[in-house]
C-alpha cells in the first residue's frame, strides 16, 4: 500500500489482492483500502498525493491499523520493492526478513502492557480502545502465548483491566497483551461491505444412468437477466458395491462456495445402481458454473432450460465437440509427420549430466546453471557437443540484476559461457533471460526454449511468443491432457513426463533461517520438510543465484500418457533431473519409471 503510487507511476494497471482461505471481512477492507489510495493518487498525483499523506499521517496509521487487525504476521513487509529480504514499515529503507518465525500465524494488533499480576488475575495498561467481544492475548517476548480470553465489555484507552486467567498460565509484568479480533471492526465492515447477499440463486438439475453421460443444467432466473448452461460429464458405470444415492450428490453439487452462486435448488434423478466417482460430479459442477459465470457475464442470454444438450451446442454434442483436436495443423502433426521423437533430459549435478552424455538414448541435454561453475558448464558443454548431443543452457529461475551485470561483464570481455558455439540453444524461465540472450548476447530468438513455469498455457499466448521469434515451448504443468490438445502445433512443443515439481521458488532461504548462510559451505544442500499431512517436501538452496526452491516429495511420472501426448503432436519427451540417487536416473533412462503423481494431466486447476 506504501508503494502505490510508485506502482502507477512505473505502468502498473492491475493490482492481485490474495485473499485465499481468508474471511469476506479481509477481502471487503483489503480491497476497500486499496481502491482509496488507488483513486486519491490518481485524483491528486504525486505531489499532492505526498503532501496529503503528509497532512494525514493519523489517518494512514488508523488504515495500516485496521488491515493489521485483519491479518498480519509478526506485521508488515513491502517484499522485495527495497531490498532482498523484505523491509519491514517499521524500518524504512531497511532489510528485515519475510519469514515470521516467531507466530506462523495472525499475530493481531498490541493493545496493552501487563502491569501486575498475582496468583490468581492479571492488570494491563490499554493502549488502545478495546470492544465487547474482542479476542486479546497475553504472550511474552517471543510471542509465545499464555492465555487467551474475550472481553465481556468495551473499555477506553489508558484505562486497566484486571481479569482471572487460568491456573498454570505464566504471565508475567511487561508481557504484551495483543488483540487477534477486533469486534467492532468486524461489524463496522459487516454492515458497510456485506449487508446484502451477492450470491446468485441458480437451480441445478443432475440426471445420470448406466451407459449413458451424466448431465448437469445450471439455470439463473433475474429480474433483468437469465442464463443456463448445460453439459455432459463422464459415463456412468454399474456398482460393483454400494450404489451412489441421490442425497450424497445433491450434498456434492451444492458445494458451490468459492463461486459467486448458491443453489437455491437441485433436483437429482439416478437410473440404476450407479457407481459415480465425487471427482467427476465436483469437476463437472465446476465447468458448468464456470459456464453459466461466463455467459451472464457476456450477457449472452440461453433459454433452454432442460432442453437436450444437443439443441443448446447447435445440434453438435459436447463430447463431440472435444473428441478431435481443435486446429487443423494438429491432425499433421498426428498422422503425415515423419520428425522423430526426441528425449530430453534436464540435469542439475555434473554427474547426471555424464551419464545423460553417455546414455545412447539420450537427444538432447539442458544443463541447470544452479550447482555448476562456468569451468564445469564448459567442460560438459564441448563433451556433449563431440558425443553427437544437443547441448542446451538452463536459465536462472531468478535472474537477478548483479548476475545480469556479471553476465555482461563476462560477455564484453568474451569469455561468457552463452556464447559458445558447441551450445545448440538456451532454456529460460522468466523475461530477464529472454532479454539477456536476444539484446545483450545477441542470440537468436528461433533458438529459444520457454521453460513449463512461462507462460504458454494457451494459443493467444503461444503466438505471443511466436511474434518474439520462439518456435520452441514447454507445456506448462498446470495443464491437464485434454487442455493440451487445444494448443496450436505451430510452435515445436515439448512436455516433461518425469520430474519433481517444483512449487515454489522463493529467496528466503530455509536453510539459512535453520542452520544459517550455507553458501561459504558450497550450496546445494537437501533439506526435507513435512506439512500437517505428512506430505513430504524437499527444499534445495541455490546459493550461486541466492533461492530456495521447494519441491513436491512426489515425482511426476506421466510415462504412461506419452500416448496422449502425441496426439497432440507433442514429439519432445523430458526427464528433469534433480534430486535422484545415480541408481534412481539409471532407472528412469532406461524406462524403469517409479510410481508418482499425474500431476494435473487428469485434475484440472481449481
Amino acid at each position: 500500500l506504501e508503494y502505490i503510487g510508485d506502482l502507477m507511476e512505473i505502468g502498473v494497471d492491475s493490482l492481485k489482492l490474495e485473499g485465499r482461505m481468508k474471511r469476506p471481512e479481509y477481502v471487503a477492507l483489503t480491497t476497500a483500502m486499496y481502491r482509496k489510495y488507488v483513486d486519491l493518487y490518481d485524483k491528486l498525483g504525486r505531489t499532492d498525493y505526498e503532501q496529503y499523506l503528509a497532512c494525514h499521517q493519523s489517518e494512514w496509521q488508523e488504515d495500516v491499523r485496521k488491515l493489521a487487525e485483519l491479518y498480519n504476521r509478526q506485521g508488515f513487509t513491502s517484499g522485495y520493492m527495497e531490498g532482498r529480504s523484505g523491509v519491514p514499515y517499521a524500518v524504512p529503507k531497511g532489510k528485515g526478513d519475510m519469514i515470521a518465525d516467531l507466530r506462523p500465524n495472525h499475530g493481531g494488533v498490541q493493545v496493552g502492557t501487563v502491569t501486575a499480576v498475582d496468583p490468581h488475575t492479571a492488570t494491563y495498561r490499554l493502549e488502545r480502545d478495546v470492544h465487547a467481544q474482542d479476542v486479546v492475548e497475553f504472550r511474552d517476548g517471543k510471542q509465545r502465548t499464555s492465555y487467551e480470553y474475550t472481553i465481556g465489555e468495551g473499555r477506553r484507552k489508558g484505562e486497566f483491566v484486571k481479569t482471572r486467567y487460568l491456573k498454570g498460565s505464566r504471565i508475567r509484568k511487561g508481557d504484551s497483551v495483543y488483540r487477534t479480533k477486533d469486534a467492532g471492526l468486524l461489524e463496522e465492515i459487516r454492515e458497510h461491505y456485506l449487508s446484502e447477499d451477492a450470491k446468485l440463486a441458480v437451480s441445478m438439475h443432475f440426471e445420470a444412468a448406466e451407459g449413458e453421460t451424466m448431465k448437469l443444467c445450471a439455470a439463473f432466473q433475474g429480474e433483468d437477466r437469465e442464463a443456463s448452461f448445460l453439459l455432459e460429464g463422464d459415463i456412468c458405470q454399474k456398482a460393483q458395491k454400494s450404489a451412489a444415492e441421490e442425497e450424497s450428490i445433491r450434498r456434492i453439487l451444492c458445494q458451490t462456495g468459492g463461486t459467486v452462486f448458491r443453489c437455491s435448488n437441485c433436483r437429482v434423478k439416478l437410473t440404476g445402481e450407479l457407481f459415480i466417482p465425487v471427482g467427476a460430479v465436483k469437476r463437472l459442477r465446476r465447468e458448468v458454473l464456470a459456464g453459466l459465470l461466463e455467459k451472464l457475464e457476456a450477457s449472452e442470454y440461453d433459454r433452454h432450460i432442460g432442453k437436450p444438450l444437443t439443441e443448446i451446442n447447435n445440434g453438435q454434442p459436447e463430447s463431440e465437440m472435444y473428441a478431435e483436436p481443435m486446429h487443423p495443423e494438429h491432425v499433421a502433426g498426428q498422422s503425415g509427420s515423419k520428425d522423430p521423437e526426441r528425449i530430453v533430459v534436464s540435469v542439475l549435478y555434473d554427474w547426471q549430466a555424464q551419464k545423460a552424455i553417455d546414455d545412447p538414448g539420450v537427444d538432447d541435454i539442458y544443463l541447470r546453471t544452479e550447482q555448476m561453475d562456468d569451468s564445469e558448464l564448459r567442460r560438459l558443454i564441448r563433451k556433449g557437443a563431440a558425443s553427437g548431443k544437443n547441448m542446451y543452457l538452463m536459465m536462472p529461475l531468478i535472474f537477478r540484476e548483479a548476475v545480469y551485470r556479471s553476465e555482461q561483464q563476462k560477455l564484453s570481455r568474451g569469455d561468457s559461457i552463452y556464447r559458445m558455439s558447441e551450445l545448440t540453444g538456451y532454456v529460460i524461465r522468466n523475461m530477464e533471460s529472454f532479454v539477456f540472450l536476444t539484446k545483450e548476447a545477441g542470440i537468436a530468438a528461433e533458438r529459444v526454449i520457454t521453460d513449463a513455469n512461462l507462460y504458454t498455457a494457451n494459443n493467444e499466448a503461444l503466438s505471443w511468443w511466436q511474434d518474439q521469434g520462439v518456435k520452441h515451448c514447454t507445456v506448462p504443468l498446470e495443464l491437464t491432457g485434454q487442455e493440451c490438445q487445444e494448443l496450436s502445433t505451430s510452435v515445436d512443443i515439448e512436455a516433461v513426463i518425469y520430474g519433481y515439481i517444483p512449487l515454489m521458488v522463493s529467496a528466503q532461504c530455509v536453510h539459512r533461517h535453520q542452520k544459517g548462510c550455507q553458501k561459504k559451505n558450497g550450496g546445494g544442500q537437501l533439506l526435507w520438510m513435512q506439512d500437517a499431512k505428512k506430505r513430504t517436501f524437499v527444499v534445495l538452496n541455490c546459493c550461486k543465484y541466492c533461492y530456495n526452491i521447494i519441491y513436491h516429495g512426489e515425482p511426476l511420472c506421466l510415462d504412461e500418457e506419452r500416448q496422449q501426448y502425441r496426439k497432440c503432436g507433442i514429439k519432445r519427451f523430458r526427464y528433469d533431473f534433480t534430486i535422484e540417487t545415480p541408481q534412481e536416473m539409471t532407472d528412469v533412462l532406461k524406462g524403469r519409471f517409479p510410481e508418482g503423481q499425474k500431476g494435473h494431466f487428469y485434475d484440472p486447476v481449481q
